[in-house]
């Protein structure tokens, strides 16, 4: 279950309890989540995606994982080396 759901922009950051918002948040902001023109950067988010659809049955769209990127650059790093 999701406890909390932590948002930042380049002016703020938020933490919510996401419950007693549910209707606002199953609106409004999948709505932003679900957007592939807005850039979403995450980092290891593969469990929260899986979360959030099960809590919230919204998708995640336009997201780069730093996590994910970071290992590709490692895999490739080390490929380059062979």
């Amino acid at each position: 279950m999701t406890a909390l759901i932590q948002i930042g922009t380049n002016d703020k950051s938020y933490i919510l309890d996401p419950y007693p918002l549910y209707d606002n948040i199953v609106e409004k902001l999948n709505r932003i989540l679900e957007n592939p023109s807005i850039l979403k950067v995450v980092f290891g988010c593969d469990n929260d995606i899986i979360s959030w659809n099960r809590d919230f049955c919204g998708n995640f769209l336009g997201v780069i994982d730093v996590q994910e990127v970071h290992k590709q650059m490692a895999i490739n790093l080390c490929n380059a080396l062979i």
